[in-house]
């Protein structure tokens, strides 16, 4: 019966007829089980547009009048059925309103009308009210203490356990009148009642996989107006004490004593820093595992990979502050959860660029963020954990953790984790991006190239090793030093890390690289001025690099030697141009031999090839080809066990997606920005379609181990000694393919064979008509497009400007005459 339709959705005591109230007690009617769960369908089927079901609970105030009561009596009186069906219809009448769908209506594009959204509003706030009663709360948790009790739960229990958690976290996450004070009410009611001990052990019972999701949502709800400094700062303290022998810090969080009507701030940061004691030993490291592995079998896990990052991001710090042991954390800190959170934040990325360039709502740059706080958390701890004394391993015990420590010798062959950064550094972009990530990615990579000099330290005898002046050297472009120089400019607020960070990376440059000329750039002497002019307190080492920049520079001004080349700085981005933060944009710089009414598509593939081999795109094709041998390797198997070697090619292939090819340098982007190379990848099947979530090109999941080889060895004859797999695995033929046929005509399977791609005489005819309607332009015309399209014109004039006025600055602070004439060398010796 729909008792809700004869009223226009708005319900009625008389009409639902669950129970009655007489003399201060409620009474439950007969039917009132199956009353409750003909609700809670009834809701499921409610109007999109309106949700008037929903509505009308508010308007009769049907929570307080009988959901409430109805829960109380059935536990009294020791009606499982009944509570349980009572606690489930209250977690679909408590859902979040962002996870309702709402069907547009002809007055509200987004389907959302204020009205709705305020009535909705309403009802939310009554069910956090009524989880300030302690009866209300007691109920519920008394339940679960007695399903704790057992040792074998049903598949009826598990499912009530299911709905009692979603309903914490609906309660915890609904919006509060005035804001604040109900919230950390509630949360002191919860944790005085053992709230947070039986969240621990659910995680402890073998069903436990069925609610890990939920229950980190909880934990983030909780947590989420805490930050984390203030927990890491409070729990040093209480470590410090300890330590010290001082009297022992000893809040207890089974107290009901300080819960009342006037909790305190202070009361909940005592809950919440047992908690994390608590969670770090017996629940974090379970939690963490679980969610793992599932996001490996479901990408799509409701759960949502956001939580996860936070999980790492926020938690894993308190390990060190803690002194955990490595067998509490093994499952966090262990190397296959970093190739995860390479791999996602290398999809997060594809996926706002994409976003972006289509101007989509759902262009996130907090994912990003989410991701790069998790790397740079893990990479810390890395430190800490794996850190060598002269004569012992540091924190290093438990089973199988000296395995896992060997594990972590081979980080220098995670070739995807270095070029993350890289990647990273050249996306960032201050009119998406906040000036906090751009100081995650720097220490983050920080972390990495000190852990990495470790690494090559300690195991250079057992592991793979890699060239670090190499890796060094795709720093030195304007773009990454810009993103530095940016970072600099809040030098008095960055920290001592950050700073630290920034100059290392500025002294490698000078030093290793031996490019002090890329130190020159207004972007970065600006706040080198200011740190020199102010007398800001930094090592002597970075002073003395500031002198050492300072006096070249100086010197070429008065020599007029200037070996700054045009840098094209926006003031209303901090310095930082924006035209190659998107991947597909236009390129700047147009190779001089392109022409763009060169005709390819009556072209075979080969001369394609060749015509960019002669427009100076060897590189960029041996990166494409490298791309496809390791998508190849990953398909054979080779990395299975050891994906730290190639996390991208064996995340995409565990996760059953297409594979992406990243261009982390700014070389191999230029490339996607030629039409040509652009072409290129089309014709051979690397541009993805329109459903998938990144402008990168992707090897399709469908392809074979012989189907990648042989498109790979469209760019060239692939040697053995360059790949990590046998090459007797694949077929070796050569390919001669023409587009006016079918490309390929490859194996996926072993025994059906497919074409990438056909184009028939209509579209030939089509596509010439376009290509001949276009003039030819001239590559320079490219150049001034591509340069006015930021509202700018950089010419040897303004460049000139930008340098005296500089100069004029830095002549201005008085202080040149006091330079010592100390040589480089001497220079060098001192930063040593």
């Amino acid at each position: 019966m729909d008792w809700m339709a004869s009223t226009g959705g708005a319900p009625s005591m008389v009409l639902i007829p669950l129970g009655i109230r007489y003399n201060s007690q409620y009474y439950i009617s007969t039917h009132c089980l199956s009353y409750l769960d003909d609700l809670v369908v009834q809701l499921k089927g409610d109007d999109k547009k309106t949700h008037l079901r929903r509505r009308g609970l508010s308007y009769v105030d049907f929570i307080n009048t009988d959901l409430k009561p109805i829960l109380i009596w059935s536990s009294e009186n020791d009606e499982p059925k009944i509570f349980r069906s009572a606690v489930r219809l209250f977690a679909e009448i408590s859902t979040p309103i962002e996870c309702l769908v709402f069907e547009d209506t002809i007055n509200h594009a987004n389907g959302k009308s204020p009205n709705v959204i305020y009535e909705l509003t309403q009802l939310l706030y009554k069910s956090k009210e009524a989880f300030l009663d302690l009866s209300f709360i007691q109920a519920l948790l008394h339940h679960l203490e007695l399903l704790l009790e057992e040792q074998i739960l049903s598949s009826e229990e598990t499912i009530f356990i299911t709905f009692a958690l979603v309903l914490f976290r609906n309660v915890l996450h609904a919006p509060e009148r005035p804001p604040g004070a109900q919230q950390d009410q509630l949360v002191c009611n919860l944790f005085s009642h053992k709230f947070d001990g039986y969240l621990l052990k659910l995680l402890a019972c073998p069903q436990r996989e069925e609610w890990a999701a939920v229950i980190t949502q909880i934990i983030s709800v909780i947590f989420k107006d805490q930050p984390v400094e203030n927990i890491q700062n409070r729990l040093r303290m209480r470590m410090e004490t300890i330590t010290s022998g001082s009297e022992n810090y000893d809040e207890s969080n089974n107290s009901s004593d300080k819960v009342g009507e006037n909790s305190t701030p202070n009361d909940v940061s005592k809950f919440l820093d047992q908690f994390v004691v608590d969670f770090m030993l017996d629940g974090y490291n379970v939690v963490v595992g679980i969610l793992h592995q599932q996001l490996l079998r479901d990408t799509n896990l409701p759960l949502g990979k956001p939580q996860f990052f936070w999980l790492i991001a926020y938690f894993l710090g308190f390990a060190s502050i803690l002194k955990s042991a490595f067998e509490s954390i093994k499952n966090v800190l262990n190397i296959d959860i970093l190739c995860h959170l390479t791999w996602e934040t290398v999809c997060e990325i594809g996926r706002l660029d994409k976003n972006t360039l289509q101007r989509s709502m759902d262009a996130n740059p907090r994912r990003i963020h989410r991701c790069v706080r998790a790397i740079r958390e893990y990479l810390q701890a890395f430190q800490v954990y794996a850190r060598l004394d002269n004569n012992t391993r540091v924190n290093i015990s438990g089973p199988g953790s000296f395995h896992e420590y060997q594990r972590w010798s081979y980080l220098p062959a995670m070739r995807d984790l270095r070029q993350l950064f890289v990647l990273l550094l050249r996306q960032f972009n201050p009119k998406f991006h906040c000036r906090r990530l751009l100081c995650d990615i720097i220490t983050g990579n920080h972390l990495l190239m000190t852990t990495l000099k470790q690494q090559a330290d300690e195991f250079s005898a057992c592991g793979p090793c890699f060239d670090m002046t190499e890796h060094l050297s795709q720093f030195r472009t304007k773009t990454i030093l810009a993103r530095y120089g940016s970072a600099l400019s809040d030098f008095r607020t960055n920290g001592p890390i950050v700073n630290d960070s920034i100059f290392t990376i500025f002294l490698h440059v000078k030093n290793d690289l031996g490019r002090t000329d890329l130190l020159l750039d207004p972007v970065i002497l600006r706040p080198f001025v200011k740190i020199w002019e102010e007398e800001f307190c930094i090592c002597d080492g970075w002073h003395t690099l500031i002198e050492c920049v300072l006096q070249t520079f100086w010197n070429n001004h008065q020599s007029g030697n200037y070996s700054m080349e045009p840098f094209p700085w926006n003031t209303t981005t901090d310095g930082l141009a924006d035209e190659e933060n998107l991947t597909l944009t236009k390129a700047k710089h147009t190779p001089d031999n392109f022409n763009p009414s060169f005709n390819v598509l009556h072209t075979d593939t080969q001369a394609v090839v060749d015509k960019l081999k002669n427009s100076g795109f060897q590189k960029q094709l041996l990166w494409i080809q490298s791309s496809l041998l390791a998508a190849c390797s990953a398909r054979l198997g080779t990395y299975v066990g050891q994906e730290f070697r190639n996390p991208i090619a064996s995340l995409s292939l565990r996760t059953n997606t297409s594979c992406p090819i990243i261009p982390w340098t700014e070389e191999e982007s230029s490339a996607l920005n030629s039409d040509l190379f652009h072409f290129l990848m089309f014709q051979i099947g690397l541009i993805p379609p329109a459903s998938c979530d990144s402008v990168y090109p992707c090897i399709p999941r469908e392809w074979s181990p012989d189907t990648v080889y042989k498109v790979a060895l469209v760019f060239g004859n692939v040697d053995q000694q360059n790949i990590d797999f046998d090459l007797t695995c694949v077929c070796k033929s050569q390919l001669k393919n023409r587009v006016a046929s079918s490309l390929l005509y490859i194996s996926t399977d072993g025994s059906h064979h497919q074409h990438i791609l056909q184009i028939s005489a209509e579209q030939y005819q089509k596509q010439d008509e376009i290509l001949a309607s276009l003039p030819d332009v001239p590559c320079n015309v490219w150049e001034w497009i591509g340069k006015s399209e930021l509202g700018e014109i950089w010419t040897p004039e303004i460049e000139d400007a930008a340098i005296s006025d500089m100069a004029n600055g830095v002549n201005a602070l008085g202080f040149f005459n006091e330079f010592s004439s100390r040589e480089d060398e001497e220079v060098l010796d001192d930063l040593e």
